[in-house]
């Protein structure tokens, strides 16, 4: 009984890309833009679990990964790697709303590790005041990015602080920024 083995044209039309071997270890696997790999006969590559002290939090621990056989590679950056491009030194692949869970191409994003680092700050003040990022669309969650830094940048680290969930929750919505939103000392 002898098997078929599909061709990369066939991996093509199913919406799969090869994967950059240096990525996997020098294995073939091909990555879908939500989430999904396959080996060279098509078959489907289990991802590892998420590994954390606290499952109840999706925001710690160690992203999922290939496992072993692939270079422990992970998730996350296999996508990006895949889709959008090999990182530089100083970038970073990052989970737009902060959830290690879902690495579709949708919420992946290579940014300098800066601005990963300072939007890493944002996710967990609003993780803080009760708000859960996974629930925003990556797209509300870059704009309400974009306004906490223009909010930092334009107010005192006081005010910065003193943020509360319902500036917050403004902050989504808010088209003027600079001073509408806080009025505090």
């Amino acid at each position: 009984m002898s098997t078929i083995q599909p061709t990369p044209e066939w991996f093509a039309q199913q919406g799969f890309q090869l994967v950059p071997p240096q990525i996997v270890g020098g294995r073939i696997v091909y990555a879908h833009p939500d989430g999904i790999f396959l080996n060279e006969r098509a078959r489907r590559i289990p991802v590892q679990p998420l590994r954390c002290t606290d499952r109840r939090y999706t925001h710690g621990g160690t992203p999922p990964d290939l496992g072993p056989s692939y270079g422990w590679a992970y998730c996350h950056i296999v996508i990006a790697c895949t889709f959008i491009r090999i990182p530089d030194d100083d970038e970073e692949c990052d989970h737009i709303n902060g959830d290690l869970t879902n690495f579709s191409l949708g919420n992946i994003r290579i940014v300098k590790r800066s601005i990963n680092s300072r939007d890493g700050g944002f996710l967990r003040k609003l993780r803080n005041s009760g708000i859960n990022p996974a629930e925003y669309s990556p797209a509300v969650l870059l704009r309400f990015y974009d306004r906490m830094a223009q909010f930092r940048a334009t107010h005192t680290p006081t005010q910065y602080t003193r943020l509360t969930r319902p500036d917050l929750l403004a902050l989504f919505t808010a088209n003027n920024v600079a001073g509408d939103v806080y009025e505090g000392d």
